[in-house]
């Protein structure tokens, strides 16, 4: 019974919070991240075959968060389709579409922490273990060195944490993805 209960919280916190289901928004970010895409070739170079074939068939799964008490939706941005060993990348939008985060190798749950350091809620994101994450001040974002270098920390429940995101019991098919 404990163990229903729990589920039924989760599942419950999930819908009331994060899922992202207006098509105007969904539109929004998939146009970003295919200009993102774009630039990322520009930079770091790519094959013009490669790109072609994968156009339309890159997958994320999307949550509206406010990570930074402005009364705006702030944006997880989960890939889910080009996943190694170590996890998935994952991208933090705010409301203006600026990048708060950008991370590699991030496993699920991610969890938003009640708690707020330099004006954001602090993460609480799985990597080979849970490691928490910090939003930086000064850079104006959580920081990019890569959460895999983090420490590792023991996750506590507490009022008011969030679930962003969080693996079904059977499979990723079963979170609504979206293609860009």
């Amino acid at each position: 019974m404990k163990m229903r209960i729990t589920s039924l919280v989760v599942v419950l916190l999930c819908t009331a919070n994060s899922f992202a289901q207006d098509k105007k928004t969904i539109t929004k970010i998939t146009e970003f991240l295919k200009k993102r895409e774009i630039e990322l070739v520009k930079k770091y170079g790519s094959s013009p075959e490669y790109e072609k074939e994968q156009r339309g068939k890159r997958k994320f799964i999307l949550r509206e968060i406010d990570l930074n008490n402005d009364k705006k939706k702030d944006y997880f941005v989960f890939f889910n389709n080009s996943c190694g060993n170590g996890g998935c990348d994952a991208l933090i939008l705010d409301s203006n579409l600026k990048i708060k985060g950008d991370f590699s190798l991030v496993e699920t749950p991610v969890i938003a922490k009640a708690k707020i350091v330099n004006g954001w809620k602090v993460l609480n994101i799985s990597s080979t273990g849970m490691r928490e994450v910090i939003f930086n001040k000064q850079k104006q974002a959580y920081p990019e060195e890569g959460i895999a270098n983090l420490k590792f920390i023991r996750y506590k429940k507490e009022k008011g944490d969030e679930i962003i995101i969080e693996q079904p019991k059977s499979t990723w098919k079963e979170m609504k993805s979206y293609l860009y």
